[in-house]
């Protein structure tokens, strides 16, 4: 629904969504609507077809799916890594998936306990709400005493990011994989993050 350059430094460093064209363009009304305008920068870079044999609620998936790659790629986890997701939403669900796909052990975390059964109905069994406090625990027996590879944030408050520090693994990847409007800011131990070369990355 946004149109990168193609041409600017954040372009040609691979950061498209820094893209100012980016930033400001839109599809008009809301990408909701039952029928939208489309610039002629969507229809030159951003708009394809899809084959008639394609459901719309098939082709409808194809842009998250695509966020959540791109997020993956960011990452850099390989096979039998381990990666907590925190939240079991659509977005936190998918890329569960995804990385399950790639070999990529996963935990999916999240309060309510109907997205637990639902994420657990869609094969990620180990998903848990955490509300015994074993979770840290759990990451560590999995780990042999390690820690998670990365801990991705879908959801859930700013408050908790700092209190998730110990169950990423030194040299381990906090991933911020949300926003965060009107939640107050998150203070981080950045002499932890120097001591044990944490990676905080966001996509």
């Amino acid at each position: 629904h946004h149109v990168p350059c193609l041409d600017c430094h954040y372009c040609r460093k691979g950061n498209e969504p820094m893209c100012r064209e980016f930033k400001v363009s839109n599809l008009v009304p809301g990408g909701f609507s039952q029928f939208v305008l489309a610039s002629e920068g969507h229809a030159r870079r951003t708009v394809f077809k899809f084959p008639a044999s394609i459901p719309f609620p098939v082709a409808a998936m194809m842009e998250p799916t695509a966020c959540c790659l791109r997020n993956i790629r960011r990452l850099g986890l390989e096979e039998d890594d381990l990666a907590v997701i925190l939240g079991l939403g659509f977005i936190g669900v998918l890329t569960a998936k995804l990385l399950q796909l790639r070999g990529v052990q996963t935990l999916g975390v999240d309060l309510d306990p109907g997205r637990v059964r639902g994420a657990q109905k869609f094969g990620l069994e180990e998903s848990f709400t955490g509300k015994d406090g074993r979770l840290g625990e759990m990451i560590a027996e999995k780990t042999g005493g390690r820690g998670a590879d990365a801990v991705i944030f879908t959801a859930g408050s700013s408050r908790l990011a700092p209190e998730r520090f110990d169950w990423v693994r030194d040299g381990g990847t906090l991933n911020i994989f949300a926003g965060y409007p009107g939640q107050p800011s998150s203070p981080i131990d950045l002499d932890a993050v120097y001591h044990r070369e944490l990676r905080i990355i966001a996509s």
